[in-house]
């Protein structure tokens, strides 16, 4: 069950190395409390967006049979039963709540509170982690998925404008570090 877990995480742990790197080096944070601080919160922010699936099945759409299902794995406590479970129904999942631009930018403007607030490392990693988890999602979703908050999904134009703008705010974020 361990490598199906390492499988279905790969590119989420890759993410989170070089994050946590860039941002180590970024921020020169050297000392091993930074660093240890750091890599957790990138660890953490790894799994954050399968509550998604959380979310879904107890608060926002309890009566389908997906939520039942993960329900169930829950009462069980199958943890390895519900990630997995969760990589194979993951596009069964409607309006996702985490999985989506607006929690994206919400994430981007917590982000950029507790940079400028100087909270500590844990707190900016986990946040820049989250957001950095959701980017790779953004490019594969489809429009109206991505951006279910919008009444009619966004032109090719005002999609790539708005990756520009993100890109271009995470790089002022990051040169803040």
């Amino acid at each position: 069950m361990l490598p199906k877990l390492l499988k279905h995480y790969r590119l989420n742990l890759l993410i989170a190395i070089v994050f946590a790197v860039l941002l180590t080096i970024l921020g020169q944070h050297f000392d091993l409390k930074s660093i240890l601080l750091i890599i957790s919160g990138f660890l953490i922010s790894t799994f954050f967006l399968d509550l998604d699936f959380l979310f879904y099945s107890y608060f926002y759409n309890s009566e389908t049979s997906l939520a039942h299902e993960i329900r169930e794995f829950v009462k069980q406590r199958n943890w390895l039963g519900l990630v997995s479970y969760e990589a194979m129904h993951q596009d069964e999942m409607q309006t996702p709540l985490l999985r989506s631009a607006l929690f994206q930018v919400v994430m981007l403007v917590l982000a950029a509170y507790l940079i400028i607030s100087q909270v500590n490392l844990l707190g900016i990693s986990l946040a820049f982690g989250i957001f950095f988890q959701s980017l790779p999602l953004g490019w594969q979703k489809r429009n109206q998925d991505w951006f279910w908050i919008l009444r009619k999904p966004p032109t090719r134009a005002v999609l790539n404008l708005y990756f520009v703008l993100l890109l271009i705010s995470l790089v002022y974020l990051i040169s803040l570090l």
